[in-house]
């Protein structure tokens, strides 16, 4: 009996050796063998290299007749090299984390010698901006008081396929704000305005208002320090 194997189609072929000359052999017997499997996906290089070792040992105690159809694959030989390569990359990883180690300590103490320095360059330099940035400090600018902020920008009504609703976007003028918006059906947009919305954010959507009418919206920011004008009024048609 003779063992081939046909990697590209998985399955073992045993053909029979038999006594009369005159027999078929274009007839040949296949025998598919179980299903297996390795289990490569999702594992670690080193359990990936460990399973390629199982196979090499079962393939190392095949019986001698049979281990000349395994000869090509080379099993053997390509571990070795992807278990020399797998150590190469651990060395250098552990040859990587000594050097982060290194470059940070290295670079902590630097840091700490240039707030040294720094510090004595600001006493030299007498605190003065003009000198302090000739020597290449980089100067803290004094806080500006925020005070009440201005109205809101680029004020405009959205688009919407929904009735009594207008979708409304603005610009913010400071960072720290709560913006207030007011709607009124006055057609001079003069009186009549009742606060309908309030929003931390730069958009937000009125709602409840009564349909087939012309609305005007407008906004304004709040902080800490109180309300701020309103911004230029904009109208919409509420579906």
């Amino acid at each position: 009996m003779a063992l081939f194997f046909d990697y590209d189609h998985f399955y073992v072929r045993f053909i029979e050796d038999f006594p009369d000359s005159s027999h078929d052999f274009d007839g040949e017997q296949r025998c598919f063998m179980n299903r297996h499997k390795l289990n490569f996906g999702n594992r670690t290089v080193t359990e990936q290299l460990a399973i390629c070792r199982r196979v090499a040992d079962g393939v190392a105690n095949v019986a001698k007749e049979h281990r000349r159809h395994f000869t090509a694959a080379n099993l053997a030989g390509k571990l070795a090299d992807a278990t020399a390569a797998h150590q190469e990359v651990e060395r250098l990883k552990v040859a990587l984390k000594s050097a982060l180690s290194h470059r940070n300590e290295t670079l902590r103490l630097a840091r700490n010698s240039a707030s040294a320095c720094a510090s004595g360059l600001a006493a030299v330099t007498k605190g003065e901006r003009a000198a302090m940035l000739a020597a290449g400090l980089d100067v803290v600018r004094a806080k500006q008081p925020v005070g009440l902020p201005s109205a809101p920008q680029q004020l405009r009504a959205l688009p919407t396929d929904f009735e009594g609703r207008v979708p409304l976007r603005w610009q913010r003028s400071v960072r720290r704000c709560v913006f207030q918006v007011e709607t009124t059906t006055d057609a001079a947009a003069r009186t009549g305005w009742k606060r309908v919305l309030s929003s931390t954010r730069q958009s937000g959507e009125v709602s409840g208002l009564v349909s087939g009418k012309k609305h005007w919206f407008r906004v304004c920011a709040v902080n800490a320090h109180g309300t701020g004008p309103w911004s230029q009024p904009v109208s919409a048609w509420v579906k």
